[in-house]
């Protein structure tokens, strides 16, 4: 039995070598008073619930440090937490009693955020540590299974985020903008589409959900940085981060009943291969309907073509079935444009006889090259200016 214990604490030893004597205090517990375990199965059993019970006592003494505004030791206590927190969360079986905690605990952390010392540094930056962490493990798709967990956690931090993005507003070290923008989008990503429609239906009475009105606070603020610094890798987070929020909007706004003021088709494009990617069909379904509804230049159409391309969808077919028939008109019009170029050389060269060569080759030349040409007019108004040249 010694044997099975020292080869579970390796195995534990190893993934986090920062506190083996941590660990070994804890298995020489488990050697002394637990004599009933009887396998490897059984002692790694007790051991996982013995950090659980570590981990529970740690948050209680921190709740009731916080009630009384007792600062000692409630640094050591936070990181205590901390790694073990890390620890179990290696554990998928114990993380989801972990979220639950903390879901529980949402107003404790909260005041653990404004919670100062005497000389006025925050100790927010450790509980921010934990929350990152947290995230991260979130944006991993088979961490947690549980979807009521994972809608209560963002439900009840939503406050946190909002805390984080005001930080990086200011400046402080506690996360990168970089960093946020990823762990949140990928937060909403794992959720999935539906699931964000469910927490923003819980919001439906507010004004502006507090997700959207972070990320828009985000965003003004990174768009402030580049009028100010014109740093040119912003512009690339910007557009990322733009695309999820217009998502996160539309969704709210189609749970509302309210029509999306869509700016266009960039934008229209950029919110389908998000939702692509959550196989939201309400969102999708929405910009189809603005798409459909609305004239496409020459460029447009090439975005729309690509966009659908990569992203096959039956939502989309529609789409694809107008592009076919676009494609068919253009075709059509190409052979009238023709026609029409012919008629124009031919008046032309009944005009002046002595440079047929001289027109033909020019004519050649614009229906080639000048593919962006729409008109008969246009087309002999670029021919006169060829001669002309």
């Amino acid at each position: 039995m010694e044997q099975s214990i020292k080869s579970v604490v390796k195995s534990i030893i190893l993934s986090d070598k920062d506190h083996v004597d941590e660990y070994t205090h804890a298995v020489e517990d488990l050697i002394l008073n637990n004599t009933k375990a009887e396998t490897p199965f059984a002692i790694k059993s007790i051991y996982r619930e013995s950090l659980l019970k570590q981990w529970k006592e740690n948050l209680g003494y921190l709740e009731k440090k916080i009630q009384h505004l007792e600062i000692t030791g409630l640094v050591p206590a936070t990181r205590e937490c901390l790694w073990l927190i890390k620890v179990i969360g290696q554990d998928r079986s114990l993380f989801t009693n972990i979220m639950e905690g903390f879901n529980n605990n949402t107003q404790l952390c909260q005041l653990l955020l404004e919670v100062k010392s005497e000389d006025g540094k925050p100790y927010s930056p450790l509980i921010v540590e934990i929350i990152i962490y947290f995230l991260k493990a979130l944006g991993s798709a088979e961490t947690i299974t549980t979807k009521d967990v994972k809608l209560k956690f963002m439900e009840n931090w939503v406050p946190i985020f909002s805390f984080l993005v005001y930080n990086v507003s200011e400046g402080t070290k506690i996360i990168s903008p970089w960093a946020y923008s990823d762990l949140v989008i990928r937060v909403m990503a794992t959720l999935g589409g539906k699931d964000v429609a469910e927490l923003l239906r819980k919001w439906r009475n507010q004004p502006a959900p507090p997700l959207l009105e972070g990320l828009q606070h985000l965003l003004s603020m990174w768009q402030w940085r580049i009028s100010v610094a014109g740093n040119s890798l912003l512009h690339l987070l910007i557009k990322h981060t733009k695309a999820h929020l217009d998502t996160f909007t539309l969704l709210y706004y189609c749970h509302q009943g309210i029509p999306f003021p869509f700016q266009g088709v960039e934008e229209a494009l950029s919110i389908v291969k998000v939702c692509a990617v959550w196989i939201s069909d309400e969102c999708l379904k929405a910009c189809m309907r603005y798409l459909e509804a609305i004239l496409w230049s020459f460029t447009e159409k090439i975005q729309i073509r690509d966009t659908i391309s990569i992203i096959p969808c039956k939502v989309l077919e529609d789409l694809d079935a107008r592009l076919v028939q676009s494609d068919t008109d253009t075709q059509d019009f190409i052979f009238s444009m023709e026609q029409s170029i012919k008629s124009v050389v031919k008046s032309i060269i009944l005009s002046d006889e002595d440079h047929v060569d001289e027109y033909t080759h020019g004519v050649e030349d614009l229906i080639l090259n000048n593919t962006k040409v729409e008109t008969p007019f246009a087309i002999k108004s670029i021919y006169m200016e060829s001669l002309l040249k």
